[in-house]
């Protein structure tokens, strides 16, 4: 499972521990939720601790209120995520976070099937003519 969002949320654990602007007692309360959530599941952070995801549009400040999290089965699989603030969308104060993540697949051997516009209708239409011809009456 991966869970992504914007979680509006602060904590040491993944914005930088300096900014304790973020660290009043009600956001690190409200995030006690979302903490014990990650923990029932036992999700790991695929973002790296520190990344900003979100410039605030007026004091231009960096804080990490988005992240990635996933079970372990999918964090083993997680190759690279990063944001990527040079894809930010116009309007946005949020940076897209690029997860890469590499899952095996079954490959599918392909059966075989007949080219019908490779047909020769003709001989197609005698040799299907003499076999309906073997074909005993039906009973």
């Amino acid at each position: 499972m991966i869970l992504a969002s914007d979680f509006n949320r602060h904590h040491p654990m993944w914005d930088d521990e300096l900014d304790d602007r973020l660290f009043m007692p009600r956001a690190l309360e409200d995030t006690g939720k979302l903490i014990e959530l990650l923990a029932n599941l036992n999700l790991k952070m695929a973002l790296p601790k520190g990344q900003p995801t979100l410039e605030h549009m007026v004091t231009k400040k960096f804080s990490c209120p988005d992240n990635i999290w996933c079970t372990e089965d999918i964090y083993d699989q997680v190759i690279h995520c990063e944001v990527d603030p040079s894809l930010r969308p116009p309007a946005t104060d949020h940076f897209p976070i690029a997860t890469y993540v590499t899952l095996p697949q079954e490959r599918v051997t392909a059966k075989v099937s007949y080219n019908f516009r490779a047909v020769d209708w003709e001989d197609f239409q005698e040799n299907l003519a003499i076999c309906l011809l073997e074909i005993p009456p039906p009973q």
